[in-house]
């Protein structure tokens, strides 16, 4: 039957069983509803509410039922109600469980499945639960941590304040870094949460602690920094950000390119390296040398590299410059300008050494030369040979640009054209200006 059906809606008017006397005639709600051939029916009602019947057919006996009998089976329906209900709300309850035990299993699953750690605590600050994550990053095992103190277990953690504040004033904590030392594992970091645990009456019952190990994230960043600085000694740190950013950069081919490059060399250092003594010499020379380097970079020129007494530099490339020429000149007079007042530093006349520069412009190979475990990144071509040979014609303090050097930066600085010079490679002379100053 449904619960719209005459006989239900009947029953639930019905103070009283319905008995419907075989030789009386049906209602006439009724007349029409199937499985009519019982004669009482006693209404089931759990606090008011119809629940269910009892029917029942002609006695065997034939005799029609009485009062007494109708009583003793109002007394039935009452105690039948109170079993149904019974077993009612144990089913009910029973799939309540299997759907709260589900839902246990899955969150269980899904805590130890995290990566994250996850700790949750009760209002006396013991854990309750410790999931596979903080197994792992903290160290301790799960059987170590169930039940037991906070504080006693993790000593190494200062996790103690941190709950006592969710607890007492139910304030989250978003993101708290740690650096502690655990004995399982050293120096860790951790970036700590923690929340009030409510119960379903909003009420405050423990706080739930959630981490994540950032170790490795700290000892990359670490060893980056590191290569970082490193390699920032032995290339340009143009060239070394570049490269760290996109290591597919290292390849070994070379691209033709426009550049200006800058050679430059301390006049007369050979022989002051031959009647000094080498740590006097090293000194000297590592002082000059960082100055050079200084001047360059301070133009975002890239450092090719240190020969000696000697220094080479590029501009326009691993990055374009479309002042390349006028930074080069910036550079060189700054370099000489600076060697020179840095005499007053030796009282030793000997160790006042001057630098000579050699500056071109033209078209070079530039690009990773080497392995691909041990490069330098370089430039090649008869523009660099040029600017060395150049160099070498100076005078101490001079410097020497060509011709197409001079054609980029004539309206922006000062120099005046020198005889031709004849050098070593090659067959005709080259038109050479001396760079006196910038305009």
């Amino acid at each position: 039957f449904e619960p719209g059906d005459p006989l239900p809606r009947l029953l639930n008017q019905a103070a009283q069983p319905l008995w419907l006397a075989p030789e009386s005639p049906l209602p006439p709600e009724l007349q029409e509803q199937p499985h009519m051939e019982y004669q009482v029916f006693v209404p089931l009602r759990y606090e008011g509410r119809l629940t269910g019947f009892l029917a029942l057919g002609q006695r065997r006996s034939g005799e029609p039922y009485t009062s007494d009998d109708l009583e003793f089976l109002t007394a039935v329906a009452g105690q039948s109600t109170l079993a149904l209900e019974n077993a009612r709300l144990f089913q009910n309850l029973r799939h309540t469980l299997e759907e709260t035990m589900e839902m246990k299993n899955l969150m269980d699953d899904i805590f130890a499945s995290v990566a994250t750690g996850i700790i949750t605590t009760d209002v006396g600050n013991k854990i309750t639960l410790f999931n596979g994550a903080a197994e792992h990053i903290l160290g301790v095992p799960l059987k170590n941590a169930i039940g037991k103190a906070l504080e006693t277990t993790l000593p190494g953690l200062p996790l103690k304040k941190i709950t006592e504040n969710v607890l007492l004033n139910g304030k989250t904590t978003q993101g708290q870094e740690l650096n502690p030392r655990l004995v399982s594992r050293g120096e860790v970091f951790l970036r700590v949460s923690a929340s009030p645990l409510k119960d379903a009456h909003r009420a405050t019952k423990g706080a739930t602690i959630v981490f994540e190990d950032l170790t490795e994230n700290r000892k990359l960043e670490k060893e980056r920094a590191l290569i970082h600085q490193t390699f920032g000694r032995v290339v340009a740190p143009r060239v070394r950000d570049r490269l760290l950013s996109n290591p597919a950069g290292l390849d070994l081919d070379g691209a033709r390119t426009l550049v200006t490059v800058l050679f430059a060399d301390l006049a007369g250092f050979t022989s002051f390296s031959e009647s000094n003594i080498p740590e006097d010499v090293f000194a000297v020379l590592n002082t000059y040398l960082d100055t050079a380097a200084q001047a360059i970079l301070e133009q975002e020129g890239t450092l090719d590299k240190f020969m000696g007494d000697a220094v080479m530099a590029m501009w326009n490339s691993p990055d374009p410059q479309p002042d390349h020429a006028m930074r080069a000149c910036r550079a060189a007079l700054q370099l000489v300008q600076r060697t020179q007042d840095m005499h007053g530093r030796f009282s030793n006349p000997a160790f006042h050494r001057i630098f000579r520069v050699g500056i071109t412009t033209g078209y070079a190979m530039v690009g990773n030369v080497g392995t691909s475990d041990l490069f330098n990144y370089t430039v090649i071509g008869d523009t660099v040979n040029l600017a060395q040979r150049l160099q070498a014609s100076a005078q101490p303090g001079q410097v020497f640009i060509q011709k197409d050097t001079y054609e980029i930066v004539k309206e922006r600085v000062e120099a005046i054209q020198i005889e031709p010079l004849t050098v070593k490679g090659r067959s005709h002379v080259v038109e050479t200006y001396l760079l006196k100053g910038i305009k």
